[in-house]
C-alpha cells in the first residue's frame, strides 16, 4: 500500500518508494487529497510502479499543473489494467475493507465533495482538506491511522470544538472503528485538525508528525492537545530542530534552523509482541 505520492519538489516519497517495493507492483494506492503536496510526484511514481488498485477523491482542479498531471498518469495507468475508484463517481461505504495479504485496510471515510460546503463557513483550502481519504491499516491486531488534511475544528475554536469529518468520524466509531496504536497527525500538524474527540477516540500509543519548514507546522495548540494523551517522546515529527517561531510547536527546535528534508525519516514496527517507532537514520539535531 501507498499513501499519498509526496511533494512536487522532491522525490523522497518516490525514493522510499522504491526502498520497500523494490521489484513489486502496489497493490493499493490511495491518493488522500488533491493538494499538490500530496500528490505532485504521482507521475514518477506510476513511471516506477503499476498500481493494482487507485483510490481518489474525485474532486476537480483542472486548474492546477499537478492535478492535470495526476490525471493523466492515471488515465495511462488504466492501460495496464488498474481499477480506479472514483469517489465522485463510485462512493464506498465507510467500513469497506480491503485485503492485502495478512493485512486489512479499512476505509473510514472520504468525499468528492464536503456535502454542506455552503453552510459551514469553510474556506476553499479547508474544503478540499476535509474530503481527504482517511483508512486505518491493521495487521497481527495492531493499526495505523492515516489521516491526509482532515479538518476537525476551526482554527481559532475553543479546545473543546469537535466538528467537520473528525467529529463525523468520532459519532460512527461503534460501527466503523478509529482506534489505532499509531496515528499520523492530520494536515502536518495544522490548528484545523486533531480535536480533543478526534484525539481520545483514536486513542494512540504513537503520534507521528509529516511537517516541514512552513506554515508554523505542526502548531503549538494542536500538539498540546496531544499531550494530553501521549507523551512528547512518543511523538515524532519530520522537521526536527526546526525554528519557525511562537506558532510552531517548540519540542526540538533549535533556535535559527530551518529543518531540511528527508533527514527524519520515520520507520513503524507491527507485530503480534507490541509496535514501537523510530528515526531511521540520523540523530537528533544539535546545530544548523
Amino acid at each position: 500500500m501507498v499513501y499519498d505520492s509526496g511533494h512536487w519538489l522532491n522525490d523522497r516519497c518516490l525514493d522510499a518508494a522504491k526502498d520497500i517495493i523494490q521489484d513489486n507492483d502496489i497493490d493499493l494506492l490511495i491518493l488522500s487529497h488533491n493538494d499538490a503536496d500530496h500528490i505532485g510526484r504521482l507521475d514518477n511514481l506510476l513511471s516506477a510502479f503499476h498500481a493494482k488498485v487507485i483510490l481518489r477523491t474525485g474532486y476537480q482542479r483542472p486548474s492546477r499543473a499537478t492535478w492535470r498531471a495526476m490525471n493523466r498518469a492515471i488515465a495511462t495507468e488504466t492501460e495496464f489494467q488498474a481499477t480506479v475508484i472514483n469517489l465522485a463517481t463510485y462512493p464506498l461505504r465507510p467500513g469497506f475493507v480491503f485485503t492485502l495479504g495478512d493485512a486489512n485496510i479499512q476505509f473510514i471515510r472520504g468525499d468528492a465533495e464536503w456535502p454542506d460546503k455552503l453552510a459551514t463557513g469553510l474556506s476553499r483550502a479547508e474544503l478540499r482538506n476535509v474530503i481527504s481519504i482517511v483508512t486505518r491499516l491493521e495487521y497481527k491486531g495492531r493499526a495505523v491511522l492515516f489521516t491526509g488534511d482532515t479538518v476537525g475544528r476551526r482554527h481559532d475554536s475553543g479546545s473543546d470544538d469537535c466538528s467537520y469529518a473528525e467529529a463525523e468520524m468520532v459519532r460512527r466509531a461503534d460501527d466503523v472503528p478509529i482506534q489505532s496504536e499509531i496515528m499520523l497527525v492530520p494536515h502536518h500538524g495544522s490548528n484545523t485538525s486533531s480535536s480533543n474527540c478526534f484525539i481520545e477516540a483514536v486513542s494512540p500509543d504513537y503520534v507521528i508528525v509529516s511537517a516541514g519548514h512552513a506554515h508554523a507546522h505542526p502548531r503549538k495548540e494542536a500538539m498540546e492537545r496531544y499531550l494530553n494523551f501521549v507523551p512528547a517522546e512518543k511523538i515524532f515529527r519530520t522537521d526536527r530542530g526546526d525554528d519557525e517561531g511562537a506558532k510552531e510547536w517548540d519540542y526540538m527546535r533549535v533556535p535559527g534552523c530551518s529543518d531540511s528534508a528527508g533527514d527524519d525519516d520515520v520507520e513503524l514496527f507491527l507485530s503480534e509482541v507490541g509496535i514501537s517507532a523510530r528515526y531511521r537514520d540520523q540523530p537528533a539535531p544539535e546545530g544548523c
